[in-house]
């Protein structure tokens, strides 16, 4: 393993695919990149992307279990999107499909979802990139002490 054996301060590692299947007829590899890049480097921090959708707490916690089961991480920070999947044309054409938000409406979501203490960003725009950044640099910060 490369942490072990190079033992790098950071590895920022951008894996492709979705990680879990969000609808039953669109799967999206369901995380066999995300499974093997997990056996080659355990992960102290999972950044995730995902599409703009309607994330409650609950919501939030079953992901969070689920990636942590069967990756070994959980979702620690999200990077929301504009970009939505549009289910019932990706259902209609078994290819995925999807529709963009306006940029201000996720980031609203976002600042509501965090009052909620659930770390989602929208780093579309600098001031939210920012504020991911010092939140993950936080915490690899206070992990390291």
């Amino acid at each position: 393993m490369i942490e072990l054996h190079q033992r790098p301060d950071v590895i920022l590692i951008n894996i492709p695919g979705a990680a879990i299947s969000t609808q039953n007829y669109y799967y999206a590899e369901t995380g066999v990149y995300l499974y093997l890049m997990t056996q080659i480097v355990r992960p102290d921090y999972a950044v995730v992307c995902m599409p703009y959708t309607d994330l409650n707490f609950d919501t939030f916690r079953v992901i969070h279990n689920e990636m942590q089961s069967k990756f070994g991480c959980g979702l620690d920070f999200i990077h929301f999107s504009n970009v939505m999947l549009h289910a019932e044309q990706t259902r209609l054409t078994e290819k995925k499909q999807t529709l963009y938000r306006p940029a201000q409406e996720i980031i609203q979501q976002t600042k509501t979802l965090r009052k909620n203490n659930l770390p989602v960003y929208c780093a579309l725009v600098d001031e939210e990139r920012e504020l991911l950044y010092q939140k993950l640099i936080k915490s690899i910060s206070s992990e390291a002490v």
